[in-house]
C-alpha cells in the first residue's frame, strides 16, 4: 500500500538519494530508474517525464513504482529447483525468499542499461532500453529484456517471472484493461487468451495518465508470457516465482484497506541445452488512445503504422464509456477501416445494447494487411457510436502504411592491421533502418572461411540487433585473428537478414600490411675486377605464413649490370605461377612482386642477383619495401691492373 504519509516522506528522500546514486536513463517522455550498486541491484522502476505531450496531468509520475529507490518489483530466474532472483541480495519483502547470485557488470548508456549476473550454472544479462512505442510511435516506452546462457554441462530446466510493481501516478487501483475486460480483481491468463497488450487508466474521459504493457509485437520479437497475472503486489513478493491466482479475490493485501496492484510475467520452465541461449522480451511504458470525451466518451488504441507487406495480425481495441446522465438505449458501434487493412475477427457494426450512466464497453478487432489492395500514405479509422438518447459520437484516429523495410550495411573506416604491432584487427560495421518501421532481430553472420582471418575465440560469427528503429543506426563489430599474414586488401562477406527484410550480403574491405621485414643482404665477394660476375643473396628472416609481399632491389647501373635472377628452388615448387614472374628488371632495380611462403624457416633465402661489373668504384647495393629501406651492402669494384696496397706488399715480399 503506498499512503499519502509515504508519498511525502519518500519524496523527501528521493530527492536526495537520486541526486547522489540512482542510475537514470531518460528522454522528454519515460525515463528508467535503477539503484546503486548494493541491495536490490539492478531492480528498476518507469516513470514519466514529459509523458503524453497532450495531457500535463502526467508528467513526472510512476509507471512502475520505485521511490526513494526501485525495489518493489523484481525479475526472478527458475533454474531446476532453484529460484534465483535476479541481481544482488535484498533485505526487503519483495522477492526475499529467492537465492541470489552476483553482479558482475553494470553500464549506463545514453538509452540503455545493462546487467550482467551470475545464478549458478545461468549467467544473465538484464537490458532496459527505450522503445518507440508502435502505438505511439514515439519512444514512451522501455524494452524490457533478459538474455540466459546455461554455461555448465547439462541441461537446466529455466524458466522466468517479471514482476511489476504497477501504478498509475497515485492511483493503484486503476483497472487493467485486456482485450474486453476491465479487470479489478485477481486473475491469470493464459495461451490465446493473452491479448497483445493491456491498458491501464482510470478514466476515459479525462485520464490522468495511461499505462501499457505490450506482450506481443513481432517486429520487435517479443515474447508472450505463458500466463499473464494480475493480483495484489503482497503474494507476489512473497512467492518469487509460482503463485497460486485466486480468481475474483481483492487487489486489497492481507490486514490492508487499500488496493495495491500488480501483475508477472510468467515464463514455465523448458529445457535450456548447455551453452545454449534464451531471450525473454517485453515492452512497459505509456499508452496509445486517442480519445473523444464526450457524454459517451470514445477511445481507440491501434498500431500507428503498418508496413503494407507485414503478415502479422494486429489488435485494435476500442473503449466506450458513457459519462452523461442519461442512459444509451439501442447503441451500436461501427468500425470503418481504410483500404487495404482488413477486419480478421470482429463485426464492422457491433449492437452494444443499453449502456447505463456510468457504464462501459471494450471490443476487439483483429486486423491484418490485404498488401493487393493497400497503398503507402496517411489513413484514417473511424469509430462510431450511435444511439437513441444520445447524440452520435465519432473518433477518427489517423495511422501511417509504410512501405516495405529497408536495411542497409556499411563498413566504418578502413579496418586495417600491421604485422608486428598486433594480431588482432576490429571489423566495424553500421546497420541502418532507413524506412519508416521497427525491424526487429537483425542478424549479421560474418564468414571467415575463405580468407587469412578466423574469428577471435571470445568472438563469434553472428550478431543480433534485437530491435532497430526507424530511420537509427547501430553499429556492430568483430574481432578477427590473423592465420595467415596475406598482404593486401581482403573482402570480407557479411550477411545480414531479418524476418521482414530479404537477405543482403556485403564484403567489407580488411587491409593487412606486411610491415617492415627483417631482410639481409648478402654478397658472394666484398670486392670484384671490372669485367667480374658476382651475385648477392637476398634473405629474410624471422617470417610467418604471409603472401603479397613486394620488395625492391637498386643500385648504380652505370657500375654494375644485372645479368639474371635465380630464384630457390622451394619458392619455384610452391609457386603457383611461374616463379620468373615475380621478378622484373630494370638497368638498376630489381622489383620483386606477390612474395608469399607457407611456414617459411627462420632464414629464407628468396634468391640470387647475378650482376656483372661494367666501372670501377664503391657500389651500395640497397633492398626496399615500398619507400623503406631494409638492409644494404657496398661492394668495391676495381681495375684488373690496380692492387690495393696490402696486395703490393704481399707481392713483393721476399722470403
Amino acid at each position: 500500500m503506498k499512503l499519502m504519509i509515504q508519498w511525502l516522506v519518500w519524496g523527501a528522500l528521493a530527492v536526495a538519494i537520486q541526486a547522489q546514486t540512482l542510475n537514470v536513463v531518460q528522454n522528454e517522455f519515460i525515463k528508467i530508474i535503477t539503484g546503486p550498486e548494493g541491495f536490490d541491484h539492478p531492480r528498476f522502476s518507469i516513470e514519466t517525464t514529459g509523458g503524453d505531450p497532450s495531457r500535463e496531468e502526467d508528467n513526472d509520475l510512476p509507471l512502475i513504482y520505485g521511490r526513494p529507490k526501485p525495489w518493489t518489483s523484481y525479475t526472478s530466474i527458475a533454474v531446476d529447483g532453484t529460484v534465483y532472483g535476479f541481481g544482488t541480495q535484498t533485505v526487503k519483502r519483495a522477492g526475499k525468499r529467492a537465492k541470489y547470485g552476483q553482479v558482475i557488470a553494470s553500464t549506463v548508456t545514453k538509452n540503455t542499461m545493462e546487467t550482467v549476473a551470475i545464478m549458478g550454472p545461468i549467467k544473465g544479462t538484464q537490458r532496459l532500453t527505450l522503445f518507440r512505442n508502435p502505438i505511439t510511435n514515439v519512444e514512451d516506452s522501455v524494452l524490457i529484456e533478459y538474455r540466459l546462457i546455461n554455461e555448465s554441462d547439462a541441461t537446466k530446466n529455466v524458466g522466468l517471472r517479471m514482476m511489476m510493481d504497477t501504478m498509475l501516478g497515485t492511483n493503484d487501483a486503476a483497472p487493467f484493461r485486456i482485450g474486453n475486460d476491465a479487470v479489478q480483481a485477481e486473475t491469470s491468463y493464459t495461451g490465446d487468451a493473452i491479448m497483445d497488450y493491456w491498458q491501464s487508466f482510470d478514466s476515459l474521459a479525462t485520464p490522468n495518465i495511461i499505462a501499457q504493457g505490450i506482450l506481443r509485437y513481432t517486429p520487435a520479437s517479443l515474447t508472450p508470457p505463458d500466463e499473464l497475472i494480475l493480483m495484489n503486489w503482497g503474494a507476489l513478493a512473497d512467492q518469487p516465482y509460482r503463485v497460486k491466482v485466486n480468481k475474483g479475490d481483492s487487489f486489497i493485501r492481507d490486514g490492508e484497506d487499500e488496493p495495491d496492484t500488480a501483475l508477472a510475467l510468467f515464463y514455465e520452465k523448458r529445457p535450456l541445452g548447455p551453452n545454449e541461449a534464451r531471450v525473454y522480451r517485453t515492452v512497459m511504458g505509456l499508452g496509445g488512445v486517442s480519445l473523444a470525451p464526450g457524454d459517451l466518451a470514445l477511445g481507440i488504441t491501434a498500431p500507428s503504422y503498418i508496413s503494407v507487406t507485414d503478415p502479422n495480425i494486429y489488435t485494435m481495441v476500442a473503449y466506450i464509456s458513457n459519462t452523461g446522465g442519461f442512459s444509451a438505449s439501442s447503441a451500436n458501434a461501427t468500425i470503418a477501416l481504410p483500404q487495404g487493412l482488413t477486419l480478421v475477427t470482429g463485426n464492422q457494426t457491433e449492437s452494444l445494447g443499453d449502456i447505463l450512466t456510468g457504464g462501459s464497453r471494450q471490443l476487439v478487432y483483429f486486423v491484418k494487411m490485404d498488401p493487393l489492395n493497400a497503398t503507402e500514405g496517411p489513413k484514417t479509422i473511424t469509430f462510431k457510436v450511435t444511439s437513441n438518447t444520445l447524440p452520435d459520437q465519432v473518433l477518427v484516429r489517423e495511422m501511417v502504411f509504410t512501405g516495405q523495410p529497408k536495411l542497409t550495411l556499411r563498413g566504418i573506416g578502413q579496418a586495417t592491421i600491421k604485422r608486428g604491432f598486433d594480431q588482432f584487427v576490429d571489423v566495424p560495421v553500421e546497420v541502418s533502418n532507413e524506412s519508416d518501421v521497427t525491424v526487429s532481430n537483425v542478424t549479421l553472420s560474418l564468414n571467415a572461411t575463405k580468407s587469412p582471418f578466423s574469428i577471435a575465440s571470445f568472438d563469434q560469427a553472428k550478431h543480433v540487433i534485437p530491435v532497430l528503429d526507424p530511420n537509427r543506426s547501430e553499429q556492430v563489430s568483430w574481432k578477427l585473428k590473423v592465420d595467415e599474414w596475406h598482404g593486401g586488401t581482403h573482402n570480407i562477406p557479411i550477411q545480414m537478414k531479418s524476418v521482414y527484410t530479404k537477405p543482403a550480403t556485403s564484403r567489407i574491405p580488411v587491409q593487412i600490411k606486411l610491415g617492415k621485414p627483417k631482410a639481409k643482404l648478402y654478397y658472394s665477394e666484398p670486392s670484384f675486377f671490372v669485367g667480374d660476375y658476382g651475385y648477392v643473396w637476398i634473405t629474410l628472416m624471422d617470417m610467418p605464413t604471409f603472401s603479397g609481399l613486394n620488395l625492391t632491389l637498386t643500385w648504380d647501373g652505370e657500375h654494375l649490370a644485372p645479368i639474371r635472377v635465380s630464384p630457390e628452388p622451394w619458392l619455384i615448387e610452391s609457386s603457383t605461377q611461374n616463379a620468373m614472374e615475380m621478378f622484373s628488371a630494370t638497368h638498376n632495380a630489381l622489383e620483386i612482386t606477390r612474395l608469399a611462403a607457407k611456414d617459411p624457416p627462420w632464414r629464407m633465402i628468396i634468391g640470387k642477383w647475378h650482376f656483372k661489373v661494367i666501372e670501377e668504384g664503391d657500389v651500395t647495393v640497397r633492398l626496399w619495401q615500398g619507400g623503406q629501406q631494409l638492409d644494404e651492402l657496398t661492394i668495391v669494384l676495381r681495375r684488373q691492373e690496380e692492387l690495393l696496397e696490402n696486395e703490393k706488399e704481399e707481392k713483393d715480399f721476399d722470403f
